[in-house]
């Protein structure tokens, strides 16, 4: 997504737990999500930025 001359990435994630066990899992596992989008993202931006040459090409 460009804005104002410059690039970016928004994720967004939603999760919409059912009771009480839905939200202990909820929060026992948000600091595995987030570990797991922050990599994500910046997996896809240093994608992006790679110069493609015939060998590495998509």
């Amino acid at each position: 997504m460009e804005r104002h001359g410059k690039q970016s990435l928004s994720q967004v994630a939603t999760f919409r737990p059912s009771g009480l066990w839905g939200r202990l899992y909820w929060y026992a596992m948000w600091p595995f999500h987030l570990f797991i989008f922050k990599g994500m993202a910046r997996e896809i931006v240093n994608y992006q930025e790679k110069p493609r040459t015939m060998d590495n090409r998509p």
